[in-house]
């Protein structure tokens, strides 16, 4: 277990599958119901997680959520990524989550307290190039983050980050700690993050959230209220544009047009290391609820080991083809065998139920 300690911040790294204590709603404490593996999830999807478990089952309802979705309307070499086939952000209990917005630092915390006093924590956007155990410190490219902020002791805050993943500046691990008000408020401060960054953020649930789109302080109100009669253009299960659902379709179209654009390629290998982790989880998730002599056992460790080695090749491409030796046939191979051991299960994220679906 490592030990981090910069000015306003005192934590640890925690270690792997180590179990945690965390408040409950109304600031009762509560055992996470699992103890969940974090590994492959997105900054969104991880501390969503982590937010959800002990009030419900996280891991069942994100490895349910899982899918394949691209847009293939944007102009090139942009795409833009779904992993989730509903909305996430509307909670079992029959709450939701919204971005919120303050102009100051001052009332960003008193709304995160708020959030603290009322469920026991509180999502919010931070820059991760802000974040001290981020590799990006201090002079990486900023990039939009999902804190977990889960009690306020003796005047500081206690923040969980459960992402853990390769980046550009070096390997990210989780972190358990407390900050400062003054650190946390810096880290709120977000700038003006460009039109992918705004695509992740306005997409991390499934379907687009209102916000987190000019500079400010942001977090993830929880809130109460009757659904109405009919939804909102917010709230509508469609997703804006053209898009590709189900693996076979979207993976097929994924690995044509990142073999042919080198530029999409590099850009986009963070999406395809999220689209690759989320599928890795609800196969773990499968894999665990698997009875011992399940034949389907090695088909799910075999989907598991192809989606694993998916960012790996298409990394191994991008960099080869940054040294003029393109790879185009390394990255339609990647995507077809991870397509062909999804397959081979016999069920692709289309045809999964979805019990309760949160319509």
């Amino acid at each position: 277990m490592g030990e981090a300690a910069l000015g306003g911040v005192q934590g640890v790294v925690p270690g792997p599958g180590q179990l945690r204590l965390g408040p409950g709603r109304g600031g009762r404490l509560v055992t996470a119901a699992t103890i969940i593996d974090y590994d492959g999830l997105s900054c969104y999807t991880a501390n969503l997680a982590a937010y959800l478990d002990g009030e419900f089952d996280a891991a069942d309802l994100i490895s349910r959520s899982v899918r394949s979705a691209a847009r293939t309307d944007l102009p090139p070499p942009l795409l833009a990524f779904s992993h989730h086939r509903v909305r996430l952000e509307r909670l079992p209990d029959g709450s939701r989550l919204r971005y919120r917005h303050a102009s100051s630092a001052a009332d960003a915390l008193r709304a995160v307290a708020d959030q603290l006093h009322q469920f026991g924590r509180v999502l919010i956007l931070v820059d991760n190039r802000r974040l001290p155990w981020s590799p990006a410190l201090p002079a990486g490219p900023s990039a939009p983050h999902w804190l977990l902020v889960d009690g306020a002791e003796g005047g500081d805050w206690r923040v969980r980050d459960e992402f853990a993943g390769l980046l550009p500046d070096g390997r990210q691990r989780p972190f358990a700690g407390r900050f400062s008000s003054s650190r946390l408020a810096e880290a709120m401060e977000t700038p003006e993050w460009n039109e992918q960054q705004r695509m992740r953020n306005r997409l991390a649930c499934g379907f687009p959230l209102a916000g987190a789109d000019v500079p400010g302080w942001w977090w993830l109100e929880r809130t109460r209220e009757p659904r109405p009669a009919q939804r909102s253009a917010e709230e509508t299960e469609a997703l804006p544009g053209r898009w590709l659902e189900g693996e076979r379709s979207a993976l097929t179209f994924l690995g044509d047009r990142l073999a042919r654009s080198a530029e999409s390629a590099a850009l986009h290998l963070d999406d395809c290391w999220a689209l690759a982790g989320h599928h890795r989880f609800a196969l773990r998730h499968r894999l665990t609820a698997a009875a011992p002599g399940d034949p389907a056992r090695p088909m799910l460790a075999a989907a598991a080991e192809r989606w694993a080695a998916l960012p790996r090749l298409l990394r191994y491409a991008v960099e080869s083809a940054a040294r003029g030796r393109p790879r185009p046939g390394i990255i339609r191979r990647a995507f077809a065998d991870a397509l062909a051991a999804q397959l081979a299960l016999g069920q692709t994220d289309a045809d999964q139920p979805f019990p309760g679906d949160q319509t």
